[in-house]
């Protein structure tokens, strides 16, 4: 493993070759992406990238949150966890996870679920 890999090997370029499916980084994500604790409740957001290590991006693959997912902000964590709903179940995220999720506005309504 190179050494800057070493060091930011909390950050995948999902369009790197040999980078897992559903993972984006930094240097994937659009200038127009922001972390998802400055978003605004009642938003369509996509998921852009995962900012952290192997175990919280496997975390969030597993309750289905993957580069491209949809979900609407039902609540913002003030006080308590972000409250996102996707594909019809809520999911709760604490304030330093939301920190390190990327996301934009989604052009559109959620993937199976309700819409905003």
């Amino acid at each position: 493993m190179s050494r800057w890999r070493w060091r930011n090997r909390g950050v995948v370029d999902a369009d790197e070759p040999g980078s897992p499916a559903g993972v984006a980084g930094a240097s994937g994500a659009p200038s127009t992406g922001m972390p998802l604790e400055l978003a605004e409740e009642g938003l369509e957001l996509e998921l852009l990238a995962v900012h952290g290590g192997r175990t919280f991006r496997h975390r969030l693959a597993e309750m289905g949150l993957t580069a491209g997912s949809r979900f609407r902000l039902i609540n913002r964590g003030a006080p308590g966890p972000f409250i996102l709903e996707h594909l019809g179940v809520r999911l709760m995220l604490g304030r330093g996870a939301a920190g390190r999720v990327v996301v934009r506005l989604a052009g559109g309504g959620c993937k199976g679920g309700e819409s905003a």
